[in-house]
């Protein structure tokens, strides 16, 4: 008797990845969640393109596009520290889990994936006036 393969999957960004079981659906919404906690810098990246393409390299639109890059890489360097530091045990067992999951059964593991998330969420929080410090 299989699983019911009847909802579609989406990611972020209005990726559709098909259809899948409601475990599926799970790891879809924890990955969503996942992306959400941990924004790149993918945005200020392409304005650096942008800004070098339509104007030069010495232009200000260029300088102030590799500005907010590197604010940006600095503000994600500070998050991730907090999170590793506060969030490492969690990650780890998640990783663990994954690990030991036998194919198929990853579902098993969301709840410790969403343990790392909260934790994760809660390491920002605490590091937000660290970020917003640097930045400004």
């Amino acid at each position: 008797m299989g699983q019911q393969y009847s909802k579609k999957i989406g990611f972020g960004y209005a990726t559709d990845v098909g259809e899948g079981s409601e475990a599926g659906q799970a790891f879809a919404q924890a990955t969503n969640r996942m992306h959400g906690i941990f924004r790149d810098c993918g945005e200020e990246l392409r304005d650096v393109s942008d800004a070098v393409n339509i104007y030069g390299r010495n232009s200000e639109e260029f300088k102030k596009a590799a500005q907010r890059l590197e604010l940006c890489q600095q503000r994600r360097s500070i998050q991730l520290s907090a999170i590793e530091a506060l969030c490492g045990p969690s990650q780890a067992a998640f990783g663990a889990c994954i690990q030991q999951a036998s194919a198929g059964r990853e579902h098993e593991c969301l709840h410790t994936l969403h343990t790392f998330l909260d934790c994760a969420e809660r390491a920002l929080n605490d590091a937000q006036p660290i970020c917003k410090s640097r930045s400004t």
